[in-house]
């Protein structure tokens, strides 16, 4: 029904046959065409490595204990730091706090350990 609204509204731009539109039962389609099998191999591929390597700065304490647990756990989600203890991890603007000698990670109201 919205498809309809919005190929109205902008002059049949949208693929508005409903029939062909999510409605395909077989799995492989969903898939965009590949098998599960195909997508695995594409995700270890694309995931084995950070897209961006986290360098830490001299002398910075939070930077040294990032890179020491991102070697450690092997983390391959992008690390970048913004300003002061606020780094982007993944999507996600967090500030980060050491804590006897633990890298602290602000969520909520409160602290996850890294």
């Amino acid at each position: 029904m919205w498809r309809e609204q919005y190929a109205e509204l902008y002059n049949d731009q949208f693929n508005v046959n409903l029939d062909d539109s999510m409605t395909t039962t077989n799995y492989e389609e969903d898939l965009m065409g590949m098998s599960e099998e195909e997508i695995d191999k594409h995700c270890i591929e694309y995931f084995t490595e950070s897209p961006i390597q986290f360098k830490a700065r001299p002398g910075e304490p939070i930077d040294e204990l990032m890179v020491n647990y991102i070697h450690e756990m092997r983390i391959t989600i992008p690390i970048v730091w913004i300003k002061g203890n606020l780094y982007l991890i993944g999507s996600q603007r967090i500030q980060c706090e050491i804590r006897r000698n633990c890298l602290l990670l602000r969520v909520g109201g409160g602290y996850e350990s890294f």
